[in-house]
Protein backbone atom coordinates (compact mmCIF):
# COMPACT_ATOMS: atom_id res chain seq x y z
CA UNK A 1 0.00 0.00 0.00
CA UNK A 2 2.78 2.52 1.06
CA UNK A 3 4.82 1.44 -1.94
CA UNK A 4 5.01 3.20 -5.48
CA UNK A 5 4.85 6.82 -7.00
CA UNK A 6 1.03 6.35 -6.60
CA UNK A 7 0.58 6.39 -3.02
CA UNK A 8 3.42 9.33 -2.78
CA UNK A 9 1.68 11.44 -5.40
CA UNK A 10 -1.82 11.14 -3.48
CA UNK A 11 0.05 12.27 -0.47
CA UNK A 12 1.56 14.79 -2.44
CA UNK A 13 -1.54 15.77 -3.59
CA UNK A 14 -3.74 15.48 -0.74
CA UNK A 15 -1.19 17.79 1.44
CA UNK A 16 -1.03 20.54 -1.59
CA UNK A 17 -5.17 20.22 -1.94
CA UNK A 18 -4.90 20.13 2.10
CA UNK A 19 -2.95 23.13 2.70
CA UNK A 20 -5.15 25.21 -0.73
CA UNK A 21 -8.12 25.05 1.17
CA UNK A 22 -6.91 25.86 4.90
CA UNK A 23 -5.03 29.01 3.22
CA UNK A 24 -7.91 30.04 1.43
CA UNK A 25 -10.23 31.28 4.69
CA UNK A 26 -7.47 32.92 6.16
CA UNK A 27 -6.91 34.90 2.84
CA UNK A 28 -10.41 36.21 3.16
CA UNK A 29 -10.45 36.96 6.55
CA UNK A 30 -7.32 38.91 5.90
CA UNK A 31 -9.17 41.11 3.17
CA UNK A 32 -12.18 41.18 5.00
CA UNK A 33 -10.76 43.00 7.93
CA UNK A 34 -8.71 45.19 5.40
CA UNK A 35 -11.92 46.05 3.76
CA UNK A 36 -13.65 46.68 7.34
CA UNK A 37 -10.81 48.81 8.38
CA UNK A 38 -11.15 51.25 5.62
CA UNK A 39 -15.18 50.93 5.25
CA UNK A 40 -16.26 50.55 9.15
CA UNK A 41 -17.12 54.06 11.43
CA UNK A 42 -15.32 53.52 14.02
CA UNK A 43 -18.29 52.81 16.61
CA UNK A 44 -19.57 50.03 13.85
CA UNK A 45 -18.68 47.86 16.50
CA UNK A 46 -20.44 49.47 19.36
CA UNK A 47 -24.01 49.47 17.33
CA UNK A 48 -25.27 45.57 17.85
CA UNK A 49 -28.11 45.68 16.27
CA UNK A 50 -26.26 46.06 12.97
CA UNK A 51 -23.25 44.11 13.87
CA UNK A 52 -25.21 41.17 15.42
CA UNK A 53 -27.79 41.27 12.77
CA UNK A 54 -25.80 41.07 10.26
CA UNK A 55 -24.00 38.04 11.87
CA UNK A 56 -27.05 36.24 12.50
CA UNK A 57 -28.20 37.01 9.41
CA UNK A 58 -25.76 35.40 7.20
CA UNK A 59 -25.56 32.27 9.76
CA UNK A 60 -29.09 31.72 8.97
CA UNK A 61 -28.75 32.31 4.78
CA UNK A 62 -25.89 29.54 5.27
CA UNK A 63 -27.82 27.04 7.51
CA UNK A 64 -30.59 26.79 4.87
CA UNK A 65 -27.84 26.24 1.94
CA UNK A 66 -26.68 24.12 4.49
CA UNK A 67 -29.51 22.22 5.24
CA UNK A 68 -31.08 22.32 1.59
CA UNK A 69 -29.01 19.27 0.04
CA UNK A 70 -29.19 17.24 3.52
CA UNK A 71 -33.07 18.22 3.91
CA UNK A 72 -33.99 17.10 -0.14
CA UNK A 73 -32.48 13.56 0.55
CA UNK A 74 -28.88 14.38 -1.26
CA UNK A 75 -26.86 13.58 1.96
CA UNK A 76 -23.97 15.52 3.14
CA UNK A 77 -22.18 14.75 -0.32
CA UNK A 78 -20.05 11.87 0.45
CA UNK A 79 -20.98 10.86 -2.92
CA UNK A 80 -19.43 13.54 -4.50
CA UNK A 81 -16.35 12.84 -2.87
CA UNK A 82 -16.48 8.98 -4.14
CA UNK A 83 -14.42 9.30 -7.43
CA UNK A 84 -10.98 7.81 -7.54
CA UNK A 85 -9.73 9.78 -10.32
CA UNK A 86 -10.37 13.62 -9.23
CA UNK A 87 -7.71 15.08 -7.15
CA UNK A 88 -8.55 16.38 -3.99
CA UNK A 89 -9.06 20.11 -4.42
CA UNK A 90 -11.34 19.62 -7.70
CA UNK A 91 -13.22 17.47 -5.32
CA UNK A 92 -14.00 20.19 -3.10
CA UNK A 93 -14.48 22.24 -5.18
CA UNK A 94 -17.39 20.15 -6.52
CA UNK A 95 -18.35 19.68 -3.10
CA UNK A 96 -18.36 23.48 -2.46
CA UNK A 97 -19.96 24.41 -5.08
CA UNK A 98 -23.03 21.65 -4.83
CA UNK A 99 -24.12 23.39 -1.64
CA UNK A 100 -23.47 27.08 -2.92
CA UNK A 101 -26.28 26.60 -6.28
CA UNK A 102 -29.18 26.49 -3.15
CA UNK A 103 -28.42 30.27 -3.45
CA UNK A 104 -29.83 30.30 -6.81
CA UNK A 105 -33.74 30.80 -6.95
CA UNK A 106 -34.07 28.47 -9.70
CA UNK A 107 -32.36 25.47 -6.98
CA UNK A 108 -34.13 27.03 -3.62
CA UNK A 109 -37.59 26.96 -4.92
CA UNK A 110 -36.81 23.26 -5.12
CA UNK A 111 -35.86 22.94 -1.58
CA UNK A 112 -37.53 22.00 1.35
CA UNK A 113 -39.36 24.16 3.27
CA UNK A 114 -37.28 24.58 6.39
CA UNK A 115 -34.20 25.23 4.01
CA UNK A 116 -36.53 28.16 2.48
CA UNK A 117 -37.45 29.87 5.70
CA UNK A 118 -33.98 29.73 6.93
CA UNK A 119 -32.54 31.83 3.76
CA UNK A 120 -35.61 34.24 3.37
CA UNK A 121 -35.29 34.80 7.37
CA UNK A 122 -31.72 35.66 6.65
CA UNK A 123 -32.60 38.08 4.11
CA UNK A 124 -35.27 39.64 6.42
CA UNK A 125 -32.74 39.89 8.94
CA UNK A 126 -30.25 41.12 6.34
CA UNK A 127 -32.77 44.06 5.55
CA UNK A 128 -33.23 45.30 9.15
CA UNK A 129 -28.88 45.35 9.43
CA UNK A 130 -29.12 47.41 6.52
CA UNK A 131 -31.72 49.58 7.42
CA UNK A 132 -30.32 49.98 10.75
CA UNK A 133 -26.82 51.39 9.29
CA UNK A 134 -28.70 53.57 7.85
CA UNK A 135 -30.69 54.84 10.63
CA UNK A 136 -28.05 55.02 12.74
CA UNK A 137 -25.04 57.19 10.71
CA UNK A 138 -24.69 60.17 8.64
CA UNK A 139 -22.36 61.63 6.14
CA UNK A 140 -19.80 59.73 5.02
CA UNK A 141 -19.62 57.30 7.37
CA UNK A 142 -22.97 56.03 6.36
CA UNK A 143 -21.78 54.72 3.12
CA UNK A 144 -18.87 52.68 4.97
CA UNK A 145 -21.49 51.23 7.30
CA UNK A 146 -24.27 50.15 4.84
CA UNK A 147 -21.61 48.90 2.89
CA UNK A 148 -20.09 46.41 5.61
CA UNK A 149 -23.65 45.35 6.56
CA UNK A 150 -24.55 44.34 2.91
CA UNK A 151 -21.02 42.50 2.81
CA UNK A 152 -21.11 40.90 6.09
CA UNK A 153 -23.82 38.68 5.56
CA UNK A 154 -22.79 37.02 2.18
CA UNK A 155 -19.40 36.24 4.05
CA UNK A 156 -20.99 35.04 6.78
CA UNK A 157 -23.10 32.69 4.92
CA UNK A 158 -20.14 31.49 2.67
CA UNK A 159 -18.09 30.67 5.44
CA UNK A 160 -20.47 29.06 6.92
CA UNK A 161 -20.59 26.73 3.82
CA UNK A 162 -17.46 26.82 3.32
CA UNK A 163 -16.67 25.05 6.64
CA UNK A 164 -18.77 22.69 6.17
CA UNK A 165 -18.08 21.93 2.99
CA UNK A 166 -14.14 21.62 4.56
CA UNK A 167 -15.26 19.33 7.41
CA UNK A 168 -17.43 17.16 4.75
CA UNK A 169 -13.71 17.08 2.57
CA UNK A 170 -11.11 16.57 5.80
CA UNK A 171 -13.90 13.57 7.53
CA UNK A 172 -13.96 12.11 3.88
CA UNK A 173 -9.67 12.22 3.59
CA UNK A 174 -8.85 11.35 7.06
CA UNK A 175 -11.31 8.35 6.73
CA UNK A 176 -11.64 6.45 9.75
CA UNK A 177 -9.02 8.85 11.39
CA UNK A 178 -11.66 11.47 11.70
CA UNK A 179 -12.73 9.39 14.72
CA UNK A 180 -9.79 9.44 16.47
CA UNK A 181 -9.13 13.35 15.23
CA UNK A 182 -12.68 13.97 16.65
CA UNK A 183 -11.58 12.37 20.15
CA UNK A 184 -8.36 13.96 20.45
CA UNK A 185 -10.31 17.49 19.94
CA UNK A 186 -13.29 16.48 22.33
CA UNK A 187 -10.30 15.61 24.92
CA UNK A 188 -8.63 18.49 24.32
CA UNK A 189 -11.75 20.30 25.01
CA UNK A 190 -13.10 18.77 28.27
CA UNK A 191 -9.57 19.34 29.65
CA UNK A 192 -10.09 23.16 28.77
CA UNK A 193 -13.14 23.24 30.88
CA UNK A 194 -11.80 21.36 33.74
CA UNK A 195 -8.99 23.61 33.94
CA UNK A 196 -6.27 21.19 33.49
Amino acid sequence: MFAGEGFLNHLIAGAIASATILALPMVMLILANRVFGILAPADFNQVSIVRRAGVISGTLMGAGVVLAPVLSGRGLGFALLADPTGSGLLQYCNLLGSRLQWLLPVNLVQAPSMAIWLVFAGVAIWLLSTAGAVAYWRGRERFGAVAIAVLMVPFMAFSLVYAVAMVIWFVHLLNIWSIALAGLIYQRYRNSESGH
